[in-house]
């Protein structure tokens, strides 16, 4: 069972490191008590499946809806638009952690090795460190948006 729980957490330290990006992303540095509760109530509004679905459109592989692929400069010509490298291993590493994660906590039958919860928590750990290279940049700052609105702002454009 800590196999499941170290996958499980290798996860959640990196959904939780993105909320934590984004609400203040979002909200701005205002520290004041009404900006805290705000903020306390905004990060309980990303949902796994919505960020998943937003970490698949940054993977290069990933099927991106056509406005989404227009904002990130996406053609046949050009695959990976303005996607860094970085923030591609982020979306693909949270993509495959949450996929594990779920298998960890949910199906009973699951076995994990040892090397296998240190390969989750390695690529957690890298994920990470991508994000803190790309955390400023405009398509970063787009990602975290995306990651809790969806293409919903972009298709009423």
């Amino acid at each position: 069972m800590n196999l499941q729980r170290a996958i499980s957490n290798a996860y959640y330290a990196l959904f939780h490191h993105l909320i934590e990006q984004a609400v203040p992303a979002s909200l701005g540095q205002d520290r004041s008590p009404e900006a805290r509760q705000i903020a306390r109530s905004m990060s309980r509004w990303y949902g796994h499946g919505q960020m998943k679905d937003t970490a698949n459109w940054f993977r290069r592989a990933g099927k991106v809806p056509p406005r989404i692929a227009a904002l990130l400069g996406r053609s046949s010509l050009s695959p990976r638009g303005i996607v860094p490298v970085e923030l591609e291993r982020v979306a693909t590493a949270f993509a495959n952690l949450q996929e594990a994660r779920h298998i960890a906590d949910y199906d009973v039958g699951a076995r994990f090795t040892r090397s296998q919860a240190q390969e989750y928590v390695r690529v957690a750990r890298n994920a990470l460190a991508d994000w803190e290279v790309v955390a400023t940049t405009g398509v970063g700052r787009l990602f975290l948006l995306l990651l809790l609105t969806g293409e919903a702002p972009v298709l009423t454009r």
